[in-house]
């Protein structure tokens, strides 16, 4: 199957998946942001953090999102509806009302830019316990899909890393594939920067079938605030094709071992 508008706008025509709504306000992140999340107990019995505000557009989180979910390195997306009724009557999150992108609310997590925070209030997390390979499979999955912004969710139960936040990635116009690191409070940033423990991700992205590209930007909504239409999510199917044979050179050389 090749990359093409008459693929992309069949995929379109499909009946799409509607967007989850919100029933119940769950919480408020644990540091304010940009996008200042918060997480809703939705109709389809699944809890989503959810946001109205990125970098460049709500499609993109979106796409990346799923993309993350494909690879097996980060919770999934989709469109998430808040409506007043769902609202919490302090209106802390009256931002987020309407056509939200959610992303599923893993538990035991916190990111690891508010790792910090959390630890200054009463947190527990212990650095020895960090899966070194998520961390690697993260990375690479960071590289691919050119995203800066180098964050993720640490779970605790596991020590694995989550990529999360891609709200400045999938920029077309940069030709640039760089592996950057993830922070994490406490830990040393060489732990895990070795090419072999993200062979895993690497091969699945070397192997992304130009359908799994398709069905990822496909089905993004028309809305104010999403921005992509159908010409600018074909732009970055091509774009991450382009990219998938680039990723193992760039980890190989970001590698220390």
């Amino acid at each position: 199957m090749s990359i093409t508008r008459d693929q992309l706008e069949r995929l379109d025509r499909r009946h799409p998946d509607p967007p989850a709504l919100a029933i119940t306000h769950a919480g408020p992140p644990l540091v304010n942001s940009l996008a200042s999340p918060h997480k809703f107990v939705c109709s389809n019995s699944r809890t989503y953090w959810t946001k109205r505000k990125t970098q460049r557009a709500l499609g993109v989180e979106l796409i990346a999102g799923r993309l993350a979910h494909l690879m097996e390195v980060g919770p999934n997306a989709r469109p998430v509806m808040v409506p007043q009724a769902a609202l919490p009557s302090d209106h802390s999150a009256d931002h987020c009302e309407g056509l939200c992108v959610g992303f599923v609310a893993v538990p035991d997590t916190v990111n690891t830019k508010d790792l910090p925070t959390f630890l200054a209030q009463g947190g527990v997390f212990n650095p020895d316990s960090l899966n070194a390979a998520s961390r690697a499979r993260v990375i690479a999955f960071r590289a691919w899909i050119g995203a800066g912004d180098a964050q993720a969710l640490i779970q605790f139960k596991t020590g694995k890393l989550l990529s999360i936040d891609h709200g400045d990635a999938l920029d077309v116009a940069s030709s640039s594939v760089d592996a950057q690191g993830v922070s994490v409070s406490g830990v040393a940033d060489d732990v895990g920067r070795d090419a072999r423990l993200a062979r895993v991700t690497v091969e699945r992205i070397e192997n992304v079938s130009e359908h799994e590209l398709l069905t990822a930007v496909a089905d993004v909504p028309d809305e104010p605030g999403w921005n992509l239409d159908l010409d600018a999510r074909l732009k970055i199917a091509e774009w991450l094709a382009n990219r998938r044979g680039k990723i193992r050179e760039v980890m190989s050389k970001w590698s220390i071992k």
